[in-house]
């Protein structure tokens, strides 16, 4: 019986974990996802809304919040914490970083419009707030390295959203996005795997360079408005024999 225990330990995959603020960002990405980790199970946690942008979160729990997420589907998956070999996060980062006179009234925009240089809505003096706040809580994930105390973690943004980076489509309309996502799913096929990993990592929005650095990009100017995401960085660094705190320089 131990012998068997043993080999089946041997055989067990990791895991990773894949935090997503909607449904179609899970759509978009899973299959590539999937087959980059071959060798690893993937699983999934939808928050069905932006965790940073929400009234419920702040700069002070939002690391107890994102951990609640790893610990539910850790549950759900009956995964073990030593199974886990990382938590990856990816956030719109919707404008949380440029200056408050980016952000202009028009009385027209009941919903954000974003622009690669403004945010346009009827609500300067709200939308300002909500910056301050996102981009507090944006710092506090950023600067942290584990979740649950020993899983690795990562935050991974689109700027200034996935349909921006994906499709550019910075302000695509809710019905639009889930054929979007299903457009984007069937676009490389199986055959077609470095055809994605050169579209995601050698792009105009590719941020290259250490994780810090991308992030210091991310808060220069209104580059979290523009088409930016760092997530080939994950691509580019993960993979078997990687040592993953090597990514934090």
């Amino acid at each position: 019986m131990l012998s068997e225990r043993l080999v089946m330990a041997a055989q067990r995959k990791k895991a990773l974990i894949f935090l997503v603020e909607g449904i179609t960002d899970q759509i978009s990405l899973e299959q590539y996802f999937s087959r980059f980790l071959a060798g690893y199970i993937s699983r999934y946690h939808v928050f069905w809304g932006d965790i940073t942008s929400s009234k419920e979160t702040s700069a002070q729990n939002i690391v107890i919040s994102v951990s609640e997420a790893v610990r539910k589907v850790i549950r759900t998956y009956r995964l073990k914490r030593s199974d886990i070999a990382l938590a990856v996060q990816i956030c719109d980062l919707d404008g949380a970083f440029i200056p408050d006179e980016c952000i202009c009234f028009d009385d027209e925009a009941e919903k954000p419009i974003y622009d690669t240089r403004c945010i346009r809505t009827y609500d300067v003096d709200g939308m300002i707030q909500r910056n301050h706040d996102k981009r507090a809580k944006l710092h506090k994930l950023m600067n942290t390295g584990t979740i649950l105390k020993d899983i690795p973690y990562r935050l991974y943004y689109m700027a200034s959203n996935l349909e921006h980076v994906l499709y550019d489509k910075p302000n695509a309309l809710p019905d639009e996005k889930r054929g979007l996502a299903d457009c984007f799913s069937r676009r490389f096929d199986e055959k077609a795997m470095d055809d994605f990993l050169r579209f995601i990592c050698c792009s105009g929005f590719s941020v290259h360079g250490g994780y810090r650095e991308s992030w210091k990009f991310a808060e220069t100017g209104c580059n979290s408005l523009g088409r930016y995401t760092n997530l080939n960085l994950f691509f580019e660094n993960f993979g078997d024999g990687t040592d993953l705190t090597g990514c934090y320089s």
